[in-house]
């Protein structure tokens, strides 16, 4: 009796993973029917749920194959029929679905059999058939960004980056760097600000030519910061790590690089090194009012007020620094202005004078500032406040 018994729940298992084959048989004979495509995609889902055929490359590959031969024949209809209107983020997504399951496929198909060995049967036909379509996983991601539909605009453009990571024939390595720092812009703009990280990353390790993927990782791991304080430290070794790569590669231009790299030897108490850094750059590159403004950060907090408050005024003089050099300028000068209006004996005789002088050399050069960052940002609601602060005192003081 359990010989029997045994023997039928066999044919039972046996019945039931001949079912699910040939739901995948029928899925597979389906593909390719732009009126069936929802029946396929339901035939194949079962195949998915049960335990025998979900672990089987074959499902997977049908599944991709489905969705891939969905896109070939909508794009063919679109190209060939002028009153044809084609679904572009339907089509879209039928890119992504395919890309997704021919990933699961190649897990499954690279997996060593019962003798130990690796015989893929799908690998080589999925490999060519997403290079075959790597140019339109690069227009989905444009299209989907157009739309503000950036999760899978990120999507579309990271996958364009992986099918050419892993054939030199689809693009050069400028190429791909800019499908990556795309996929990062998109899941900035989500925001997923990891998956930003990880794209831009991906970016600069493939040879970026331009700074932009260190700058918008940098600030992305910023971003990460602010929101989640346990990372901070993480956070600001991965900065650290970036910025020398980037300063390594790209030097002063743009100053970014050399300004967190600085930050970073300050928020360590490093001051000497800081100031060493900026003094070499100063010698390589003279009269750039910028690299006096960090240098004036970096006094500032080595507490030498006076060299600060020289290598602001001698930036504003130069006049070529940056938005946050003039606005740290006019906030420097005004509170030093402060302090010193501050100090005045009212009783003295030169006190009048000695406010002119004040008004003269700080708070109007401060009012100068301030206003040369505004015409650089006007929406800085900072900058805003200090203006206000400082029109106040000279109309109030003097």
């Amino acid at each position: 009796m359990k010989k029997l018994l045994t023997f039928a729940l066999c044919i039972a298992s046996v019945a039931s993973l001949s079912a699910q084959k040939e739901a995948v048989n029928a899925a597979k004979k389906l593909s390719g029917k732009l009126d069936k495509l929802e029946e396929a995609r339901s035939t194949i889902k079962g195949a998915f749920e049960n335990p025998e055929t979900a672990k089987d490359a074959n499902t997977y590959f049908v599944a991709g194959k489905i969705e891939m031969d969905a896109f070939e024949k909508e794009n063919t209809k679109a190209q060939t029929d002028k009153n044809y209107t084609a679904d572009n983020n339907a089509m879209g997504d039928q890119l992504l679905n395919g890309f997704e399951y021919f990933m699961q496929a190649m897990i499954l198909d690279n997996q060593p059999n019962a003798e130990g060995k690796v015989k893929p049967k799908h690998t080589n036909n999925i490999v060519s058939k997403l290079s075959e379509r790597s140019g339109d996983y690069w227009n989905a991601g444009a299209n989907f960004f157009n739309d503000k539909k950036f999760d899978k605009a990120y999507k579309a453009f990271y996958y364009f980056g992986e099918i050419a990571s892993n054939n030199p024939l689809v693009a050069n390595d400028s190429t791909i760097a800019l499908a990556y720092n795309n996929a990062g812009i998109a899941a900035y703009s989500i925001p997923d600000l990891q998956a930003a990280v990880d794209a831009f990353a991906k970016a600069r390790k493939t040879n970026a030519s331009d700074s932009q993927p260190y700058i918008y990782e940098i600030a992305s791991w910023q971003a990460l910061a602010q929101k989640d304080a346990n990372i901070a430290q993480e956070a600001k070794n991965a900065i650290y790590n970036i910025a020398e790569e980037g300063y390594k590669k790209f030097g002063v231009e743009p100053l970014f690089f050399l300004n967190n790299i600085v930050s970073y030897n300050v928020d360590n108490g490093n001051l000497d090194k800081a100031l060493q850094m900026v003094n070499d750059v100063m010698n390589t590159v003279p009269d750039n009012g910028n690299v006096y403004g960090l240098r004036a950060f970096v006094n500032e907090r080595k507490d030498d007020m006076a060299a600060a408050e020289a290598d602001y005024r001698k930036a504003l003089q130069l006049g070529n620094a940056d938005f946050d050099t003039d606005k740290n300028a006019a906030i420097f000068l005004y509170k030093r202005g402060t302090e010193l209006l501050n100090a005045i004996d009212s009783n003295n005789a030169d006190a009048r004078t000695k406010k002119q002088e004040i008004k003269d050399n700080y708070f109007v050069p401060a009012a100068d500032a301030a206003a040369a960052a505004r015409k650089i940002n006007s929406s800085d609601s900072n900058l805003n406040n200090i203006i206000d602060n400082i029109d106040y005192a000279i109309s109030t003081y003097f």
